[in-house]
């Protein structure tokens, strides 16, 4: 594993947002920087509006890992939702 500097950013404020796509739109306008899924940057990227930052510490991620108690009955609502992740795959 690399031994990297700690990076130090002045920021003058604070924007604190919980949606991708406007975390990326915000990046874009210049407010800071996003930490999003690249999906939800792939188009500023591509469009030269955004570039990626700190790759290196960004290791990538092969699939989305769903943990659940391993009890012997799974909640209906539970077992409804990983058939549709494993439909939807």
């Amino acid at each position: 594993m690399d031994h990297h500097k700690p990076l130090l950013v002045d920021v003058p404020g604070n924007l604190c947002l919980d949606n991708s796509a406007l975390m990326v739109e915000a990046a874009v306008k210049g407010l800071g920087i996003a930490f999003v899924p690249e999906p939800y940057a792939r188009q500023a990227i591509a469009q030269g509006d955004a570039v990626l930052v700190l790759e290196s510490w960004c290791p990538p991620i092969e699939g989305l890992c769903l943990y659940y108690s391993s009890h012997r009955q799974i909640p209906a609502t539970l077992q409804a939702f990983i058939t549709a992740i494993r439909e939807a795959s």
